[in-house]
């Protein structure tokens, strides 16, 4: 049997080098297979972001629900307390005037201390006589009780005048000692609340209004 013929020789047309039986010689196997190498390398980048990318936006999604107050079911929202809002009140505003009443009122109570001062300050100039003699503890008592008081009196002491006997009898039929003779109203006897009413009354009548 003849032996069979050799094959022909390939010459790769961009190399010059044999080529094999795809045409293709060792470079070109070599350049093929770094593309594929880079491709899948591109691929395998693109796969690695978009893996990172998922990762990162689902790591935002969490942490805003984390952040996020969970709904309390069947809750309101109630709104904010607001204070009302006061108007300033004007500075150059009169204050407003009393009712009518009020004023008639107030100005009846102001005439009416002024009359009471004048009267308590009258009482201090009623004239005052007092009966008395050197003996009697009573009149001494009194006498204090005037002194204290600022009244304005004189004392008459019957024991050592005679005429002031006569007059003492003459304002009361029984006389004693002390006796009052508080600007023509008598007193008997002494007792504070009664001069002090007597010389009272002494100056209501001597004040006017």
């Amino acid at each position: 049997m003849p032996p069979a013929p050799p094959l022909p020789i390939r010459v790769c047309p961009k190399h010059g080098l044999v080529a094999g039986p795809d045409g293709r010689c060792m470079i070109c196997h070599r350049g093929a297979i770094a593309a594929e190498t880079e491709g899948d390398s591109g691929a395998r980048r693109l796969v690695f972001g978009l893996a990172a990318a998922v990762v990162v936006v689902g790591g935002v999604v969490v942490w805003k629900a984390r952040s996020t107050p969970p709904a309390v079911v069947g809750a309101t929202e109630r709104p904010a307390f607001v204070a009302p809002r006061v108007a300033p009140a004007p500075e150059d505003e009169a204050p407003a005037a009393p009712p009518p009443g009020e004023a008639q009122a107030a100005a009846h109570v102001a005439q009416e201390q002024q009359r009471q001062h004048s009267i308590e300050a009258e009482m201090l100039k009623v004239p005052i006589r007092m009966y008395m003699g050197k003996t009697c503890g009573i009149c001494d008592e009194a006498r204090s009780f005037l002194k204290e008081k600022g009244m304005s009196y004189t004392e008459v002491d019957v024991n050592a005048d005679p005429a002031a006997l006569e007059t003492l009898k003459q304002l009361t039929p029984d006389p004693v000692l002390p006796t009052f003779d508080v600007d023509g109203e008598v007193l008997a006897s002494f007792a504070p609340t009664l001069v002090l009413g007597a010389a009272r009354r002494a100056a209501e009548r001597r004040t006017r209004f």
